[in-house]
């Protein structure tokens, strides 16, 4: 199941969440489990076990003794996948240093991205959707996309 559209939600005063149920399904459904890690836009991709067994699977073996960028990315990754543990109400509990990556405060938007869902502190995603605001540099955006898109 593909995941698009948007969705802005209030962190708890106990700083919980829950999925919304629009992207649940794509997720593996009601009781699966799900994972979070950083991503390099500044945001958080939340994923299912599927998603996150085959990203460990690819990047462990990037991982080396040797110091390159390529490993050095995998460590980074791979060390803050993380289990998102869900109460009984189906809410879950970032874990610090993920919320901290992303500047999570108070108010976040999850936007989906297809194959992928992502979290993003509602400031940080305000920011990069500013682009729309001024047309040209919007155009060039999309401009960029030319040779996937036929609309």
């Amino acid at each position: 199941m593909m995941m698009s559209g948007m969705v802005s939600l209030t962190v708890d005063p106990k700083g919980r969440l829950r999925i919304p149920s629009k992207y649940r399904s794509a997720l593996g459904g009601e009781g699966s489990v799900i994972y979070a890690m950083i991503n390099s836009n500044g945001c958080l991709n939340i994923i299912s076990q599927e998603k996150a067994n085959e990203i460990i699977s690819k990047l462990s073996k990037v991982v080396s003794i040797a110091v390159t960028e390529r490993s050095t990315a995998a460590r980074l990754i791979l060390s803050s996948v993380s289990e998102l543990k869900e109460d009984g109400q189906d809410r879950f509990t970032l874990p610090p240093m993920l919320k901290k990556f992303a500047g999570i405060n108070k108010n976040v938007v999850f936007a989906g991205m297809g194959n992928s869902l992502e979290l993003w502190d509602a400031d940080k995603w305000d920011e990069l959707h500013n682009i729309v605001s001024n047309p040209e540099e919007f155009r060039q955006a999309v401009a960029s996309l030319e040779d996937i898109l036929s609309i």
